[in-house]
């Protein structure tokens, strides 16, 4: 029996979420580009002066446009990328759902050090 990855086709099921998303023009301009760069199973890496260039604006836009989509529950940064030299992989989500994803988000709480808390415990149903 040959191993089928859970994401695929993930990238078609997630444009579909940002037609129907509640956000602005710009955010979903970004997210509309970002699928043309996707993979099938859903994972995205440009380097923000790319897409600040595409866009003709500061990548300071950039970031903030990528985290109106990261709050609208569209996109999760994955883990332990976007470091200094290397730009930040995300993967899609389709609005309303976390299976399917290799790894578990956690969403970081404000503090003296930085804490975590698992997705479900920050996130109640």
């Amino acid at each position: 029996m040959a191993y089928r990855n859970p994401r695929a086709g993930i990238r078609d099921k997630w444009l579909g979420c940002v037609l129907a998303a509640q956000i602005d023009g710009e955010t979903r301009a970004l997210l509309l580009l970002l699928y043309h760069y996707m993979t099938d199973h859903g994972y995205v890496s440009v380097p923000r002066a790319v897409l600040a260039d595409l866009f003709q604006v500061d990548e300071r836009r950039i970031s903030e446009r990528i985290g109106r989509a990261v709050k609208a529950g569209l996109l999760v940064k994955r883990p332990a990328s976007g470091y200094h030299g290397k730009a930040a992989e995300y993967a899609a989500v389709p609005k309303g759902t976390v299976r399917g994803l290799p790894f578990k988000p956690r969403r970081l709480l404000p503090g003296p050090y930085l804490s975590t808390v698992p997705f479900e415990e920050a996130n109640p149903a």
